[in-house]
C-alpha cells in the first residue's frame, strides 16, 4: 500500500458482490497499492459498467457485465433525512443488489486496512428522478424541461441531497462525500450529447451545422426557482430573462441554409462568437456568473451540512475540464454548468478533474485548473486506466500528474483494466514514493 500520498480507485457493488469485499480490496492494495476507495450511493444507466469498452469486466469471478440502475440507492436510506422534500431515495430493486448496503459492506474492511473511504455522490445529472419529478428538472429559455437532471435551486432538489449527505455522515463511517455531475444538468442533444460536436477529431470538433451561439443560449435554467434566488442574489433576472430570449430567437430566425454553409466552411470552429457574447452582452455575462453563484451556494449549503454533522469529513467535488469535453465526450465546458475551479475551489476539500485521454489533452486541462484553483486547496486527474490504455500510456500520465504538482492518484477503472495496466501504475507510484 502506497504510505505518503493518496492512491485511490473506484468501487462498485457488484465488484464487491462478485468475489467478496475483503478479496477485492485486497485485490486493490496488491495490484495498484491503494490507500483509498470511493463508492457511488447511486449511479445512472447510460455510463453502467456496461458502457465502458465492451463492459468486461476481466477480475470478476462470476459477474463479468452488470448494467446498472438508473438513479437508484445502494444504501438503506433513512427516511427521516427527507422529511423536508417530496424527492425520496428509492432503493435499488435489482435482485442481485437485494438486501445489500455498499456503504455498509466497506466501513469495517476498509478501516481495517488503514485505508480511507469516500461516498461518492451523483448529484444533479439524474434521468430517474427527473422522470419522476419534472417540475424539478432545469428550464430553458423556450419553456422546455429535458428529463436529464434536476435543478439545484428547487427547494426539493436540495432538500433532497441534503439529506443524502445528512444520511451518510449520520449512519456510515466514510472519510469523505465526493460530489459528482456537479452542476445546472442540460442534454446537449443527440443520444450522447453530440448536439456539442461531432465524433471527428476525438471530439473536439464542432458538429458540421451547429452555431456555438444558440447552444449556449439553449443552456438552462429559467425556472422560477432560479428567478427567486437570481433576486436573493441581486441579479436582475427579469432584464436577462428577455435578454437571453431575444438573442436565443434570433438564432432561432436565422436562414439555417446560411448556418449550415457556413459551418461547412469552418466559420464556426474558433467559438469566437461565444467569447463575444460573454463580452459585449453583460445580461449573459451576468446570467453566467449567476449559474457559478448557484454551484457556489450549493456547494456551501451542502459542506456546511455534513461539517454539522462530522466536522472531520471533507468534501470533494469532481468536475468536467474548464476547457473541453471530458473524456466520455458528451459533456462540455465547464463554466455551461455553473462549474467553476476557481470559485469552487474556495469550498471544496479538493477538486478532481476529468479531462480528455491523451497526455496532452490531459496536461492542459490540468494545468488550467491548477493555475484556476490557485492552491486554494488539493487537485488531482484521472488516471486512465482502461483500454486502449496501455502499461507505457499509464506511466506517462502518472509522470505528467507528479510533474505538474497533482496532490494524489485516481485509478480509473480498476474493474475494466488489465493487469498488466495496474501493475504498471503500481510500479510507477512506487518509485514516486521512493523518491519522495
Amino acid at each position: 500500500m502506497i504510505k505518503k500520498f493518496s492512491v485511490s480507485t473506484p468501487v462498485y457493488p457488484w465488484d464487491i458482490l462478485d468475489d467478496g469485499v475483503d478479496a477485492y480490496l485486497d485485490g486493490v492494495i496488491e495490484h495498484i497499492g491503494a490507500n483509498s476507495v470511493y463508492t457511488p450511493v447511486c449511479y445512472y444507466m447510460e455510463e453502467s459498467s456496461a458502457f465502458w469498452w465492451g463492459g468486461v469486466m476481466p477480475h470478476n469471478k462470476k459477474i463479468h457485465r452488470y448494467y446498472s440502475e438508473d438513479g437508484r440507492c445502494y444504501f438503506e436510506p433513512d427516511a427521516k433525512f427527507y422529511s423536508n422534500t417530496k424527492i425520496k431515495p428509492e432503493r435499488t430493486v435489482d435482485p442481485l443488489l437485494a438486501n445489500f448496503d455498499n456503504l455498509r459492506t466497506l466501513e469495517g474492511p476498509v478501516h481495517d486496512r488503514g485505508m480511507q473511504l469516500s461516498a461518492w455522490v451523483p448529484l444533479f445529472k439524474n434521468p430517474h428522478l427527473a422522470r419522476r419529478h419534472a417540475d424539478c428538472t432545469p428550464v430553458d429559455i423556450f419553456g422546455g424541461r429535458a428529463k436529464h437532471g434536476l435543478c439545484p435551486n428547487n427547494p426539493d432538489v436540495i432538500g433532497y441531497y441534503k439529506g443524502i449527505v445528512s444520511d451518510i455522515a449520520s449512519n456510515y463511517k466514510v472519510d469523505a462525500i465526493g460530489l459528482d455531475k456537479f452542476g445546472i444538468e442540460y442534454w446537449a442533444g443527440g443520444p450522447e450529447g453530440h448536439g456539442w460536436y461531432n465524433n471527428v477529431n476525438g471530439g473536439h470538433c464542432w458538429g458540421a451545422d451547429i452555431d456555438p451561439v444558440f447552444l449556449m443560449l439553449n443552456t438552462p435554467c429559467f425556472c422560477e426557482h432560479c428567478g427567486r434566488k437570481a433576486a436573493e442574489m441581486g441579479y436582475d433576472w427579469e432584464k436577462i430573462k428577455a435578454r437571453v430570449s431575444k438573442l436565443a430567437w434570433s438564432s432561432v430566425n436565422r436562414d439555417s441554409s446560411v448556418v449550415f454553409r457556413l459551418s461547412q466552411k469552418g466559420y464556426f470552429q474558433g467559438e469566437s462568437g461565444v467569447a463575444r457574447l460573454i463580452l459585449e452582452e453583460e445580461d449573459i455575462y451576468q446570467w453566467l456568473r449567476f449559474k457559478i453563484d448557484t454551484m457556489v451556494n450549493t456547494a456551501k449549503e451542502l459542506k456546511a451540512t455534513i461539517k454539522s454533522i462530522s466536522p472531520d469529513i471533507k468534501m470533494t467535488i469532481a468536475l468536467d475540464p474548464p476547457d473541453r469535453p471530458n473524456f466520455q465526450r458528451f459533456r462540455h465546458y465547464g463554466w455551461l454548468y455553473g462549474s467553476s475551479y476557481r470559485a469552487l475551489s474556495s469550498v471544496a476539500d479538493s477538486i478532481g478533474v476529468a479531462s480528455g485521454w491523451s497526455t496532452d489533452e490531459k496536461y492542459y486541462s490540468g494545468k488550467l485548473a491548477i493555475d484556476a484553483v490557485d492552491g486554494r486547496c488539493p487537485c488531482n486527474e484521472d488516471v486512465h486506466a482502461i483500454p486502449p490504455a496501455d502499461p507505457e500510456h499509464i506511466r506517462e500520465q502518472i509522470r505528467l500528474y507528479h510533474s505538474m504538482g497533482m496532490n494524489g492518484y485516481v485509478i480509473f477503472g480498476y474493474t475494466w483494466a488489465p493487469l498488466e495496466n495496474l501493475h504498471a501504475a503500481r510500479e510507477e507510484l512506487r518509485a514516486i514514493e521512493q523518491s519522495m
